[in-house]
């Protein structure tokens, strides 16, 4: 049980930290349109498009989960040394 409570943890905060870096990322490479911000649009579009689940996201979380399993391994067999 503490195996998977500490498998859990550093999956959590592996994640936190690349959701973390990602946003970062897109702050720092984001430029504003100021042009079409205040263009008036002449078609008003009744359909609201809430985005997509890339693959890439899958892979990502795929990963992370091996990484944390992977540091949940070595300390648990760290300890067992001791």
């Amino acid at each position: 049980m503490k195996k998977y409570i500490f498998y859990l943890a550093s999956f959590m905060i592996l994640y936190f930290i690349f959701q973390l870096g990602s946003g970062l990322l897109l702050t720092m490479f984001y430029t504003p349109d100021l042009t079409a911000a205040y263009y008036p649009s002449t078609n008003n579009i009744q359909e609201v498009n809430f985005g997509n689940v890339l693959p890439l996201q899958f892979v990502f979380i795929l990963i992370i989960a091996s990484r944390s399993f992977i540091l949940t391994e070595r300390v648990f067999k760290l300890k067992s040394r001791v």
